[in-house]
């Protein structure tokens, strides 16, 4: 933030671009920060969303698996389809609950730690 305000006022103080142009670099440099600081949520929010897709393709193959060993006992049938199941719901778990709230988390704090628009506002004031 600091860097951000200092460069700027350089920028203003020596004259050399006026108030459009700086005004446009900052708007610039602005999305780009703003952008930049969204890829570890949307990369989260990814991950989150593609877990239950691997639940669901590892349920279907322990199912896949069971059904090849349809010639064991009942007993041990219903315990690969057990696992087969069982396996999927980690997963959903996981992207639902842990995945999907630190990405919520990190775009409230980058949201919040936005704070170079005011600071344009106010070097556009000079």
């Amino acid at each position: 933030m600091l860097d951000f305000i200092v460069d700027y006022l350089r920028l203003i103080i020596s004259g050399h671009m006026n108030t459009f142009e700086i005004e446009a670099l900052m708007d610039e440099e602005i999305e780009t920060h703003e952008s930049e600081a969204e890829v570890p949520a949307n990369s989260l929010a990814l991950v989150g969303d593609s877990l239950p897709a691997f639940g669901i393709v590892a349920a279907v193959m322990g199912v896949v698996h069971a059904l090849g060993s349809a010639d064991r006992p009942a007993a041990e049938l219903g315990a690969l389809i057990a696992h087969a199941m069982g396996g999927d719901f980690p997963r959903h778990f996981i992207g639902l609950r842990i995945y999907f709230p630190i990405s919520d988390c990190l775009r409230q704090k980058s949201a919040e730690t936005s704070q170079n628009d005011a600071v344009r506002q106010s070097h556009s004031a000079f």
